[in-house]
């Protein structure tokens, strides 16, 4: 429903008081009342992850607690191997990895030689080729990776050790041989030999050198942090099992059982929450999925093998694994793919890290894990001085003309550029994350930033005429970094985290010029695992069936939301960055809830086809890959314990139940994402109680972990109190009121949907905040 009446009736030249806490009041309790929040907050956050457990069992177990946890991991079977027999077994593990390496290149050239491929007009293409972006770094990276897997697996063969043991093995010494042939594919170009200067005022553009104690810690190009030790079928990187070590259900009927519940939209938030979400996603979540070099093509990423046609497991052979297929069996009754006889859906599976450790297999976060603006600027430092972003004079982002993102100008592989768009001049769009172009939302969003930056660049070169561009650039990405991070927590969590909690845990912002000195580099802010794979993803259940384009008249224009996919060339029409501006503000967003319109759980990315991607499907699927354990496991890390499905009575609805005990066998095999969005959303939040810890934990960890975090003082570049006071006066409202001249009236809390209390307020309103760049000024 879009609430259109509220765009003329609510236009007010006042600021009414809104309460950012309470996004959803009114709604059913579960029917085993507990005080969830009650429980929240006597978590101390950050949690203990699996860091904490290596780095106490390295200086010695003190807690009756953490010496159980580690007994049940079965670690101290380790020591009962000789030092000879590790030592040997490691090295002939690693020759081993080094060997078959050849032969897994050889399998994916047979497999493309031989058509076994993935077509263009498939929506799959789209989603490996346009969306699930792996650079040439990780590829390299790659190679290791797939050796150290094959080495842990030598490893458990030779020595007979359990799979929860196998979490142990990075706590033995490095594999020497690894160390010495394959070190320089442990780190990318740019981060090799590194120093750091502790007075630099500004962000590396790669996250290194912001925890000066562990100058790598949170950087791009590392693996993601894992919360809770990885759950693997064979402890090494066999995706997950059941509790009685079958496969578990289908990961489309697990979606399409849980999403028959009603659809319900937010009355509280709008769909511009969603798109401004996923932007922020893509400043600190990026996993590349397995492509190997081929002399075929530059890479078989370029030309994704097809894990669903008939002929591959011919050619995979022993590989399958390390090839990355692991395609979702889609049931025979279907209610939607049956229509299109598909029983088959294409998944590749995330990328191995490098390490020369033993263990389990990780996963690559391509972006840095700072809120910081790579989305904008990128990770990667500038090549022979110049940078595809910027205009290289006077600190400016690159655009075109209208004020519009930059052209993608190649056709080849890209999965977006039509030739006939081409043809009119009309390209898709480059940023510093290259998945911008998925929807129109996210297009949207990534210009009124871009635009935000180069209005703030042009007032530092008139009040510093002698600055160089890389002065004006550093001086204002800076600022921007701050803007984003000012309008994460001050009007996008509070929509997502009850006020108490954030509160009892410090997320709130400051006001005027008041500072912090809460930076504690013990802290790792890397994402966690869980958090890229599953908690974050909830935004997915916002989308709804249509997005909106209004006008300056108030008439609206309907667009099926799977019609946006990879499709940004409304960006070329009269006023659009306007109507979608206006579309995004007035459309309530979905809840965040087990429910997904089929244009994202059927039609995703699809072009020709009347079908396309199930998107909740990939997200399960994509948790069982990784290793995430099970839902359960999950609810006892944030401290309630759930044996049994009528237990789960605690935290969703009975019918919630229902679905869930109707798929899986064992309360055990719930899936994280599965049964973490079947709750009911907790007092005044919008999610439910494990996605509200799991998200309390890794924005504390943003903001506490971050020494340019922009409200700490005393740091080299920190704001002078005159700027902190500009910064603090920073709405989401007053940009874009400031970068979209055709927008006249926007809502006060433009995250929200306009009502009474968040009334729509003309952008030349005195009332509507504004901050001054004097501060910055000579």
């Amino acid at each position: 429903m879009l609430p259109v009446y509220l765009y003329s009736s609510l236009v007010l030249c006042c600021v009414i008081s809104a309460d950012l806490s309470d996004p959803e009041k009114g709604h059913l309790r579960s029917e085993r009342e507990v005080d969830l929040i009650a429980m929240l907050k006597k978590l101390v956050f950050p949690l203990k992850d699996t860091n904490y457990y290596f780095e106490v069992f390295n200086k010695g177990l003190k807690s009756l607690n953490d010496k159980e946890v580690v007994s049940n991991l079965e670690w101290a079977s380790l020591n009962k191997l000789s030092p000879e027999d590790v030592k040997a077994w490691k090295s002939e593990g690693f020759t081993e990895g080094k060997r078959k390496l050849p032969e897994i290149y050889e399998t994916g050239e047979k497999l493309v030689k031989s058509g076994v491929t993935v077509p263009r007009d498939e929506a799959a293409f789209r989603h490996q080729i346009g969306f699930q972006l792996t650079s040439n770094i990780s590829i390299e990276m790659i190679k290791n990776g797939l050796v150290m897997e094959i080495a842990t697996q030598n490893f458990k063969e030779r020595s007979g050790i359990t799979n929860r043991a196998i979490t142990g093995l990075p706590t033995l010494k490095a594999v020497d041989d690894c160390m010495t042939e394959q070190e320089d594919m442990l780190l990318a170009p740019f981060q090799k030999n590194l120093t750091c200067d502790p007075l630099y005022q500004y962000r590396s553009i790669d996250g290194s050198c912001n925890n000066l104690g562990n100058i790598l810690q949170g950087a791009a190009f590392r693996k993601y942090r894992r919360a809770l030790f990885p759950d693997y079928a064979d402890g090494v990187s066999a995706p997950r099992h059941d509790s009685s070590g079958l496969p578990l259900p289908s990961a489309r009927l697990v979606s399409s059982t849980i999403s028959r519940l009603p659809n319900e939209e937010s009355l509280d938030i709008s769909m511009l929450h969603m798109s401004y979400g996923q932007f922020l996603d893509h400043d600190f979540t990026s996993t590349p999925i397995t492509k190997i070099p081929s002399t075929v093509t530059s890479f078989f990423g370029n030309q994704p093998i097809s894990c669903c046609d008939p002929r591959y497991l011919g050619f995979a052979g022993l590989f399958g694994n390390q090839l990355g297929c692991f395609p979702i069996d889609i049931p025979e009754d279907d209610p939607f793919y049956s229509l299109y006889d598909q029983r088959c859906m294409e998944f590749k599976r995330s990328a191995p890290a490098p390490s020369c450790l033993l263990g389990p297999r990780e996963q690559i976060n391509e972006l840095s894990a700072y809120i910081e603006g790579s989305m904008i600027y990128g990770v990667k430092p500038p090549i022979n001085g110049s940078d595809s972003f910027r205009e290289m004079k006077d600190g400016l982002l690159t655009l075109q003309e209208g004020d519009l993102l930059p052209p993608l100008t190649v056709l080849d592989m890209n999965a977006c550029n039509t030739p006939e768009k081409m043809a009119m001049g009309q390209f898709c769009f480059r940023a510093g994350d290259g998945r911008l172009n998925e929807n129109i939302g996210l297009v949207f969003v990534h210009t009124v930033w871009t635009r935000e930056h180069n209005r703030i660049a042009k007032i530092l070169k008139v009040f510093h005429p002698q600055y160089d561009d890389e002065k004006l650039y550093q001086e204002t990405r800076h600022i921007v970094a701050a803007q984003i991070q000012h309008v994460t927590y001050n009007e996008f969590l509070p929509t997502l985290i009850p006020h108490s909690l954030m509160e009892k845990d410090g997320l709130h912002v400051k006001t005027g010029s008041t500072q912090t000195s809460h930076y504690d580099p013990s802290i790792d802010v890397s994402i966690a695992n869980s958090f890229a794979a599953a908690t974050y993803r909830f935004g997915h259940s916002q989308v709804g069936d249509f997005h909106h384009r209004i006008n300056e008249y108030g008439t609206v224009e309907t667009l099926e939301s799977s019609s946006t996919f990879f499709n940004p060339f409304f960006f070329y029409e009269k006023n659009s960055v306007g109507s979608l501006a206006r579309g995004a503000l007035l459309s309530r967003s979905g809840k965040a809830d087990a429910f997904f319109t089929e244009e994202v759980s059927g039609k995703l990315f699809h072009r020709s086809k009347p079908f396309g991607l199930d998107l909740p499907a990939l997200n399960i699927q994509r948790g069982r890959e990784h290793g995430i354990p099970g839902y359960v496991k999950w609810l006892e890390y944030c401290g309630m314990d759930a044996t049994s499905f009528d237990e789960l009575k605690s935290v969703m609805a009975n019918e919630s139940v229902v679905a869930l005990q109707s798929i899986y066998s064992n309360v055990g095999d719930i899936d994280l994402f599965a049964g973490a969005l079947s709750e009911m959303p907790v007092p005044n939040g919008f999610l439910g109680f494990t996605f509200t810890c799991l998200l309390t934990d890794q924005f504390k960890r943003l903001k506490f972990g971050d020494r340019f975090w922009y409200e700490e003082a005393n740091q080299a570049g920190s704001f002078t109190p005159a700027q902190m006071e500009q910064v603090h006066n920073i709405t989401l409202a007053r940009i874009m009121c400031n970068t979209i001249p055709e927008l006249m009236t926007v809502p006060r809390y433009p995250l929200r949907n306009p009502r009474p209390d968040n009334p729509m307020i003309p952008c030349d309103c005195a009332d509507l905040p504004v901050y001054d760049l004097s501060p910055w000024g000579p």
